[in-house]
């Protein structure tokens, strides 16, 4: 009776996540920051001192939330229990979660706890425990896994906090309570980038703190000491990405460049079409973006700043803009407006715009109509609508990078005609070229 309880008020309380409104699109705080040679860190810090993470702290007939003296309290009035998540950018495949929890007004047999790597009620996991037990599983699919199906442990407190954590590192995922390993598992892939709280059936907890560490390796190569010029006749060329930074850096479709061996990129330097060895430094499956950097010692760029700005803020519906697509002979623009501040689905990472599917080219830049940086264009094209993704997002990539690296910030195009705006920001489209 318990195993089926449970798996159908996970189930229950997964699709209740999406059934209420986020109340803010804040982004969450990544609240530090650090690197070394070989890999890049962010740790994400919630304490509840205040809502600045945009937690729902709605109310009703079945459940409530608050922010009450640094907790997060959490009370479901229901059978089918309730949630709270916020939405984190990045999930990559070695990260750690942490949470803090005070199960004192835990009713018994009702497991709460964490849920994570949430993209939709089909597919998440969990890691909940009671005043004497926990619970391990997912949902992938709809097809539920169960790893721990209520296995008595000796490390919970009941009746005061307790500490869970779950650690993802190289082929296995390692579970904690109260800094004790309790069982190991096969690495679980994460399917979104929803995390936080759950109680399974009527019930109350408060957690003081959730705390979240993603890494990712770079894999940093050898510069060629000369360009690629012919490219290899074998490549895939699909794809587009555009200039950040004078040092080579590159935003472009992650989806595109995935499983290869090689990539190239054709980029024009004072007016030159020249070609480049790159190799991948940081990514984002998730929101499908990736950053290359040139590897070339030979690639200069004389500007020592790029001609355009970012815009984050005021991009309404209607507003004009296009896009600038990599290609042979140059760059191809495709203009349109923004349908809806929405992507695919009502996600909130992506725009909808007007610009044809068949010309949005996937890993293009999208501006405004002051040539003002706003998203890329994503993979995603259904019903023959493109969409894009938010340059919030992007900045949060270039944040990961292990050196300091800023998006370019310089104004001087918004002057210009639409002419000029295209002939300067050519010189930053590139084609992206795969093997």
């Amino acid at each position: 009776m318990i195993r089926l309880f449970l798996t159908a008020s996970i189930c229950l309380f997964a699709q209740a996540i999406f059934s209420q409104p986020q109340t803010k699109a804040d982004q969450p705080h990544w609240h530090h920051y650090q690197s070394d040679a070989d890999s890049a860190y962010r740790i994400f810090s919630e304490t509840f001192h205040n809502n600045d993470n945009a937690w729902d702290l709605y109310a009703n007939e079945k459940s409530w939330a608050a922010i009450q003296d640094g907790a997060l309290v959490l009370e479901s009035f229901a059978n089918e229990g309730t949630s709270r998540c916020i939405s984190l950018p990045f999930q990559y495949a070695d990260f750690s979660l942490e949470a803090r929890i005070n199960i004192e007004k835990l009713s018994n047999a009702v497991p709460a706890g964490l849920v994570y790597g949430f993209k939709d009620w089909q597919n998440y996991h969990y890691f909940l425990i009671t005043a004497t037990s926990y619970y391990l599983g997912s949902v992938q699919e709809g097809v539920s896994t169960i790893l721990v199906q209520n296995r008595l442990s000796n490390s919970i407190k009941a009746n005061t906090f307790n500490t869970i954590k779950v650690v993802s590192h190289y082929d296995k995922n390692i579970y904690f309570i109260n800094g004790e390993a309790q069982c190991d598992g096969v690495k679980t892939p994460i399917f979104g980038n929803k995390i936080g709280f759950v109680i399974s059936g009527k019930s109350k907890i408060t957690a003081t703190r959730l705390l979240y560490k993603n890494a990712h390796i770079l894999v940093e190569e050898q510069p060629s000491q000369a360009p690629l010029t012919p490219v290899d006749t074998n490549t895939k060329t699909d794809c587009s990405g555009f200039l950040f930074n004078k040092k080579g850096y590159i935003i472009t479709s992650s989806q595109a460049i995935q499983n290869a061996q090689e990539i190239w990129v054709d980029l024009r330097v004072n007016g030159v079409l020249k070609t480049y060895r790159a190799a991948m430094v940081q990514k984002d499956d998730e929101n499908g973006i990736a950053i290359l950097k040139i590897k070339d010692l030979t690639y200069t760029k004389n500007s020592s700043m790029l001609s355009y700005s970012t815009k984050e803020v005021g991009i309404n519906v209607g507003s004009r803009v296009f896009s600038l697509k990599g290609a042979e002979l140059g760059v191809k623009k495709s203009e349109g407006v923004i349908s809806s501040k929405t992507g695919y689905e009502n996600s909130i990472n992506s725009y909808q715009t007007s610009i044809l599917a068949s010309a949005a080219g996937r890993g293009a830049p999208l501006f405004n109509e002051k040539g003002q940086l706003i998203g890329m264009m994503s993979d995603e094209k259904r019903d023959k609508v493109s969409y894009a993704v938010k340059i919030a997002y992007i900045k949060a990539l270039v944040d990961l990078l292990p050196e300091a690296v800023e998006l370019p910030e310089n104004n001087g195009l918004q002057s210009e005609n639409t002419e000029e705006k295209i002939k300067n920001l050519a010189e930053y489209i590139v084609l992206v070229r795969v093997k």
